[in-house]
């Protein structure tokens, strides 16, 4: 058996290329009748919805729906699971481990498999994200990798892996008075920019308000021009103005090589952002607010 493991920080929306490179067959909207989910399966090169639905025995408590569609999944006739064991973080976070049973499987195969669960469980609203881990029958990790509801995933048919990248970022510290660097392991994707990669990590992390978004990117005359959608102007937590911004606008520049950054807000420069910290000319790299050494 060919064991694989990726690790990644990085599901709203899970779109599986094969090792034919298509992707995979879509499925039909079906309108669920209350507490009601689709199971999703592998059937060959591609992901499916399952004949029978699933019914959620204790649609109000998390961690018995997730038990409940595992077991549901694992009793599918086309399962390769074997077993599985789960817990559940105190932010909703998945921790997912399976166990599959006596076979050869190839890469593509173990990939299929991590699609479908992870389609199938983020019907379940209230989970923010999967750490997914596949054993062999003997114990051996064949993939461990972190899902998200926002990000798209590329299967490579050439490399047979999930392409990947290591980005540089400052994140706010432990108390949120500074920010420190540090180099996070995303998935590329095609036609997705650093500066997005680097929005959806500081919104995953709630450093940015939830459901800010990049509108365009330019770069000229080493001026990057990061026009954010109109969330990006909440507050986010109980971080500084100061310490969300630069969070941004060092990240950028450490990550693209850009001199400075020049955010707008819906297509328009803005005097201030959030009535604190200028934002009406293109910003430098900001070395008094990082962490002392």
């Amino acid at each position: 058996m060919k064991c694989w493991k990726i690790g990644c920080a990085l599901l709203a929306v899970l779109f599986c290329l094969t090792a034919c490179g298509q992707k995979r067959t879509s499925v039909d909207t079906v309108t669920l009748g209350d507490n009601m989910i689709h199971l999703y399966e592998v059937d060959g090169n591609t992901i499916v919805r399952a004949a029978e639905d699933y019914q959620l025995k204790t649609p109000d408590a998390i961690a018995s729906c997730v038990e409940d569609v595992m077991t549901a999944l694992t009793a599918l006739d086309s399962s390769k699971i074997e077993a599985y064991t789960y817990m559940m973080g105190e932010d909703n976070s998945l921790q997912l481990e399976l166990q599959l049973k006596e076979g050869t499987y190839e890469n593509e195969d173990i990939l299929l498999l991590m699609a479908a669960t992870t389609e199938t469980l983020f019907q379940l609203e209230d989970i923010s994200s999967i750490s997914l881990s596949v054993k062999n029958a003997v114990d051996e990790v064949c993939a461990d990798q972190l899902f998200l509801r926002d990000t798209i995933y590329y299967y490579d048919a050439e490399e047979n892996s999930l392409s990947q990248e290591i980005i540089a970022m400052y994140v706010p510290n432990a108390q949120g008075t500074g920010l420190e660097s540090c180099g996070i392991k995303v998935q590329t994707e095609p036609q997705t920019s650093d500066q997005e990669l680097i929005v959806r990590e500081l919104v995953r992390k709630n450093v940015l308000p939830a459901d800010t978004k990049v509108n365009q990117v330019s770069v000229h005359d080493s001026v990057c021009y990061l026009d954010l959608s109109a969330e990006f102007g909440n507050s986010a937590g109980t971080l500084s103005p100061e310490i969300t911004l630069y969070a941004l606008v060092d990240s950028v520049i450490a990550q693209t090589g850009v001199d400075t950054v020049q955010i707008l807000i819906d297509g328009k420069i803005e005097a201030k952002y959030r009535n604190v910290v200028d934002i009406n000319k293109p910003l430098p790299f900001n070395t008094g607010i990082l962490q002392d050494e």
